[in-house]
Protein backbone atom coordinates (compact mmCIF):
# COMPACT_ATOMS: atom_id res chain seq x y z
CA UNK A 1 0.00 0.00 0.00
CA UNK A 2 1.73 2.91 -1.00
CA UNK A 3 -0.91 5.62 0.96
CA UNK A 4 -1.63 5.52 4.80
CA UNK A 5 -3.40 8.24 7.03
CA UNK A 6 -1.85 8.91 10.41
CA UNK A 7 -3.80 10.64 13.67
CA UNK A 8 -1.04 11.97 15.93
CA UNK A 9 -2.25 13.57 19.48
CA UNK A 10 -1.63 17.14 19.87
CA UNK A 11 -0.77 15.77 23.26
CA UNK A 12 1.98 14.43 22.13
CA UNK A 13 2.77 16.35 18.48
CA UNK A 14 2.57 20.05 18.00
CA UNK A 15 2.02 20.81 14.29
CA UNK A 16 5.72 22.54 14.13
CA UNK A 17 7.11 19.35 14.86
CA UNK A 18 4.91 17.32 12.19
CA UNK A 19 5.51 19.91 10.00
CA UNK A 20 9.54 19.60 10.28
CA UNK A 21 8.95 15.72 10.24
CA UNK A 22 7.61 16.68 6.44
CA UNK A 23 10.04 18.62 5.77
CA UNK A 24 13.07 16.01 6.64
CA UNK A 25 11.14 13.11 4.87
CA UNK A 26 9.82 15.05 1.92
CA UNK A 27 12.29 13.18 -0.85
CA UNK A 28 10.53 9.85 0.20
CA UNK A 29 7.11 10.85 0.13
CA UNK A 30 4.36 13.34 -0.29
CA UNK A 31 2.67 14.21 3.53
CA UNK A 32 -0.51 15.87 3.77
CA UNK A 33 -1.44 17.49 7.58
CA UNK A 34 -4.57 18.59 8.35
CA UNK A 35 -4.85 19.80 12.00
CA UNK A 36 -8.06 19.17 13.72
CA UNK A 37 -9.19 19.30 17.50
CA UNK A 38 -6.77 17.17 19.08
CA UNK A 39 -5.28 15.57 16.58
CA UNK A 40 -3.40 16.09 13.56
CA UNK A 41 -4.06 14.09 10.41
CA UNK A 42 -1.48 13.19 8.15
CA UNK A 43 -1.72 11.53 5.30
CA UNK A 44 1.05 9.71 3.95
CA UNK A 45 1.54 8.88 -0.13
CA UNK A 46 5.29 6.76 -0.27
CA UNK A 47 7.01 7.77 -4.08
CA UNK A 48 7.39 4.81 -6.22
CA UNK A 49 7.40 1.21 -5.23
CA UNK A 50 7.99 2.08 -1.30
CA UNK A 51 5.67 1.16 1.74
CA UNK A 52 3.43 3.71 3.14
CA UNK A 53 2.81 2.36 6.19
CA UNK A 54 6.12 1.91 6.98
CA UNK A 55 7.06 5.45 5.73
CA UNK A 56 3.96 6.27 8.11
CA UNK A 57 5.72 4.67 10.62
CA UNK A 58 8.60 6.63 10.17
CA UNK A 59 7.17 9.71 10.05
CA UNK A 60 5.77 9.37 13.72
CA UNK A 61 8.82 8.55 15.07
CA UNK A 62 10.57 11.49 13.14
CA UNK A 63 7.58 14.25 14.65
CA UNK A 64 8.54 12.32 17.76
CA UNK A 65 12.61 13.04 18.05
CA UNK A 66 11.55 16.55 16.39
CA UNK A 67 9.34 17.66 19.40
CA UNK A 68 11.79 16.15 21.67
CA UNK A 69 14.70 18.44 20.19
CA UNK A 70 11.97 21.29 20.52
CA UNK A 71 11.66 20.53 23.67
CA UNK A 72 15.47 20.42 24.89
CA UNK A 73 15.63 23.47 22.65
CA UNK A 74 13.41 25.21 25.23
CA UNK A 75 14.72 23.57 28.67
CA UNK A 76 18.06 24.76 27.42
CA UNK A 77 16.99 27.94 26.69
CA UNK A 78 15.34 28.02 30.25
CA UNK A 79 19.00 27.14 31.73
CA UNK A 80 21.45 29.60 29.75
CA UNK A 81 18.94 32.27 30.75
CA UNK A 82 19.52 31.44 34.63
CA UNK A 83 23.41 30.72 33.97
CA UNK A 84 23.43 34.12 31.98
CA UNK A 85 21.53 36.38 34.64
CA UNK A 86 24.11 34.97 37.51
CA UNK A 87 27.31 35.30 35.39
CA UNK A 88 26.20 39.07 34.75
CA UNK A 89 24.77 39.49 38.15
CA UNK A 90 28.37 38.13 39.43
CA UNK A 91 30.34 40.44 37.22
CA UNK A 92 28.57 43.21 38.15
CA UNK A 93 29.45 42.60 41.92
CA UNK A 94 32.49 42.16 41.08
CA UNK A 95 33.07 45.29 39.33
CA UNK A 96 31.35 47.11 42.00
CA UNK A 97 33.84 45.38 44.80
CA UNK A 98 37.45 46.64 42.52
CA UNK A 99 36.12 50.00 42.62
CA UNK A 100 36.63 51.03 46.39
Amino acid sequence: MRESVLRLSTVFYSKESAELAARTLAGRGDFRLRPAKGVIEVRVRARADADGAALAAEFADEALNQECRRDLLTRNREVQRAVLTVMLATARSNRKGGER
